[in-house]
């Protein structure tokens, strides 16, 4: 799978891993390495989920609403949906539900989906957030 190097020298933390300064992991899934700071060392074997398009560093302005259409997973209509922010406070709606999830710098939020419930997300921040986002095929 897929290796990550922290080459910083400050701890980076994702998705419930945490590389100390100079700490290589080997992982099962894709991360967005250079949005964290991370150097990818390895690719093969390749993961077998696939990265959606709408996967990056998002940043949402303050009071206005950032939606992110998820597109269709082609491998069964599902996928895993990661949201960290990494600067600001963000609130994570999931489909047309109107009730926000909290999330602030260093809580991450994973959960698998299914698509047809959960075509697009929005994001919103009162002061304005960075926010990493990765969709993956299941």
């Amino acid at each position: 799978m897929p290796t990550y190097k922290n080459e910083t020298t400050s701890p980076i933390s994702w998705g419930g891993n945490f590389w100390k300064p100079g700490e290589s992991k080997e992982l099962s899934f894709v991360v967005p390495a250079s949005d964290l700071g991370l150097t990818k060392t390895a690719d093969s074997p390749a993961p077998t989920h696939l990265i959606l398009t709408c996967s990056g560093k998002k940043t949402v302005e303050a009071g206005t609403p950032l939606s992110i259409d998820v597109p269709y997973p082609a491998r069964g209509g599902k996928y895993v949906l990661s949201v960290e922010p990494t600067e600001g406070d963000v609130a994570l709606k999931i489909g047309s539900g109107t009730t926000g999830i909290p999330l602030g710098v260093g809580t991450a939020w994973v959960k698998t989906l299914e698509w047809k419930y959960a075509p697009s997300i929005t994001l919103e921040s009162a002061a304005g957030a960075t926010v990493t986002v990765v969709a993956e095929e299941v």
